[in-house]
């Protein structure tokens, strides 16, 4: 089988600190942390960075962190992984979905400008397949209604917007070390900020809400076990090291899938950049079909012939627990849907 995704580590290269973090006994919450955070830091050229659990926990505790609740309502794309809707809906807030871009599968700004009401807190961009979204027009429509931008950019450490990199250009971003993510720490996110009183917020919401002092702890605020383990710091410090390698490969590997791929005339490639000065990651290389194709008769076509592939992303609006909440009608975000039914992820690693 020719897997959709393979991580770019060996073992050789975690060997002996691995072994160091075992025989330690210190096993969480511990310097391995600190150090993948402080090079998250230096890499992405942010102030704070917080390690999580996964990208879902560092979507919830953004959010959070900015007091989102009961009440508020933040807009997300419609063409995105349900967490990055889920984290909105488990602070008790509303998503409000918006049409996405054709020619990159983006967030449409235009669509957000649409759907803002006196409830709007925050916006959250998805660079999707590590494609950065249009941040200039997203942040220039935050500045104007006064609001927050979140970046889920769990698909793009590592992808630049002009000389600005993916995830440190909103308030808070947010990003996943999935197995199927740029570097991967098996299970594991971050968030980064430049502003001091969102880590502090971050920290204490990743801890249980617990503030320590000596001895003494108090749990001041409700929080959560979302703290990543020594083991998954130690995976992702070895990749995070060869990053700029591993995307550079991933650059050469799509431009020889892009030529190839050309000579078909019912394959168009999504755009991996919105222009020369924008860097892509290929978290996935999706391919857009003519209509007159069934891609999910393809992937399973494939997956027949030994080659793993998968629909490229999920529409939120035709998923169940949303229809039933908001009552949307299928197809009422027309690109989404298209999007869903035209694309697939092809394996790239």
């Amino acid at each position: 089988m020719i897997r959709l995704a393979y991580p770019d580590l060996e073992f050789n290269e975690v060997k002996s600190q691995l072994e160091q973090v075992i025989n330690s006994g210190w096993l969480t919450k511990g310097p391995k942390t600190k150090e993948f955070e402080e090079s998250l830091c230096r890499y992405l050229n942010v102030k704070y960075a917080v390690a999580v659990s996964s990208g879902t926990a560092a979507l919830h505790l953004s959010l959070l962190s900015l007091g989102i609740g009961p009440g508020d309502e933040v807009i997300v794309p419609d063409f995105t992984f349900p967490a990055t809707a889920n984290a909105v809906e488990l602070c008790g807030a509303k998503a409000i979905l918006a049409d996405i871009e054709l020619e990159n599968f983006n967030i449409d700004h235009l669509e957000i400008k649409k759907r803002i009401t006196s409830r709007t807190r925050v916006i959250i961009p998805v660079h999707q397949f590590g494609t950065p979204a249009q941040m200039d027009e997203i942040l220039s429509i935050a500045r104007k209604h006064n609001l927050r931008v979140i970046e889920d950019a769990a698909c793009a450490l590592g992808s630049r917007y002009g000389t600005k990199m993916c995830g440190a250009i909103g308030d808070l971003g947010c990003f996943s070390f999935h197995p199927r993510k740029i570097i991967t720490t098996g299970e594991g996110g971050a968030i980064v900020t430049n502003s001091l009183r969102l880590a502090k917020r971050l920290r204490l919401l990743r801890e249980h809400g617990m503030k320590q002092n000596g001895a003494k702890r108090n749990f001041i605020k409700l929080g959560f076990n979302y703290r990543i383990s020594e083991v998954a710091s130690v995976l992702g410090l070895a990749q995070l090291e060869k990053i700029e390698l591993i995307i550079q490969k991933r650059n050469e590997l799509a431009s020889k899938f892009r030529k190839i791929l050309s000579q078909l005339e019912f394959i168009l490639v999504v755009p991996a950049s919105i222009n020369k000065y924008s860097r892509s990651t290929y978290q996935s290389f999706v391919i857009k079909m003519d209509k007159k194709f069934d891609n999910f008769k393809l992937v399973s076509f494939l997956k027949e012939n030994d080659i793993e592939s998968t629909i490229s992303n999920i529409v939120v609006h035709i998923q169940p627990y949303y229809q039933k909440k908001y009552g949307f009608k299928k197809g009422e975000f027309k690109n989404s849907l298209f999007a869903f039914r035209s694309s697939i992820a092809l394996p790239f690693h």
